[in-house]
C-alpha cells in the first residue's frame, strides 16, 4: 500500500476533499478568552455564543474531574511508596534493582504496583472505576 506522510499528504488530502482544516491557537487556560476565540473561529459555522459557552463550561468541568483523577492516582502511588519503600522490616530498599526491568533502579519503587496492575488486567475484564487510574492494591 501507499506509505502515508502525515505532513503534507494528509493536508493535501483534506484540501482535495474540501475539508476545512483549522488549527487555531486556543487559550485553554482562560475560559473567557477561550470562549471569545472559539466565537471568532467558529463564526462561519453559525455557532452561537450560548452554544460555545455551554460547551466550554461542560468541558471545564470534565477537565477538573480529569485533574482530580490524576491527583488521586498520584496520592495513591505516593502512599504506596511511603508505606513500602525505605529502610525497615518488610520495606523495599530504594536502591534495590528489579530483575523485571533489567536492573533499572528508578523502576523498582513501582514494581509491585505494576505487577498488581498487570495481574489485575489479565484476570479481570472490568476496568477501574476511575478513568485512567490503576486499581487499588
Amino acid at each position: 500500500g501507499k506509505q502515508v506522510n502525515y505532513g503534507n499528504d494528509v493536508i493535501d488530502s483534506l484540501k482535495e476533499n474540501k475539508v476545512n482544516f483549522m488549527n487555531p491557537f486556543l487559550p485553554i487556560a482562560d475560559k473567557k478568552k477561550l470562549k471569545k476565540r472559539l466565537k471568532e473561529e467558529l463564526a462561519s459555522f453559525n455557532v452561537t455564543y450560548k452554544e460555545i459557552d455551554n460547551a466550554v463550561e461542560k468541558g471545564w468541568i470534565e477537565q477538573e474531574k480529569f485533574k482530580e483523577d490524576i491527583l488521586k492516582a498520584m496520592r495513591r502511588h505516593a502512599d504506596y511508596m511511603i508505606e513500602n519503600i525505605g529502610d525497615g522490616e518488610g520495606k523495599i530498599r530504594i536502591t534495590e534493582t528489579s530483575e523485571w526491568w533489567g536492573g533499572v533502579n528508578s523502576c523498582t519503587v513501582l514494581m509491585s504496583k505494576y505487577r498488581s496492575i498487570a495481574q489485575h488486567s489479565r484476570s479481570s475484564s472490568s476496568a477501574s472505576s476511575e478513568v485512567g487510574v490503576p486499581p487499588p492494591m
